[in-house]
């Protein structure tokens, strides 16, 4: 499969938005070796540029990030009809209260707190085939 710039890669396309890169590095590297093509972004603006380009299965989107947050940038997703069935993974460092995972949780599909557990986000992605 191509990436629309001849690059090829594989059938499971993520996004990562995260505004530290050091984050970004290390999901990167661990869904990689799950076998996902990964692309980065460090805002939600670029979150929504690198999905309309990608077509990702799965979003993993820090809640915190400049420009545009990442629940921002999930209900700008969930608007598009191509976005309302893809996987989307919230995670955050903040401590939230009962009203903010409410609102979380009615846009994303998983809410995972960081530091980010591998075998969590594990669980929270769409199996192969699916999504």
């Amino acid at each position: 499969m191509s990436d629309g710039t001849g690059v090829i890669t594989s059938g499971r396309i993520v996004i990562i938005a995260d505004d530290h890169a050091s984050t970004r590095r290390v999901l990167a590297d661990l869904l990689r070796a799950d076998g996902w093509t990964v692309f980065e972004a460090r805002d939600g603006v670029e979150l929504l540029g690198l999905a309309a380009l990608h077509r990702p299965h799965a979003v993993v989107s820090d809640l915190s990030m400049p420009r545009m947050d990442g629940l921002e940038a999930a209900r700008a997703l969930r608007r598009r009809p191509a976005f309302g069935d893809r996987c989307l993974i919230a995670i955050t460092a903040r401590q939230l209260t009962i009203g903010q995972e409410r609102q979380i949780g009615l846009v994303f599909d998983h809410l995972i707190e960081k530091p980010v557990r591998p075998s969590a986000l594990r669980r929270s992605l769409p199996s192969a085939g699916n999504g």
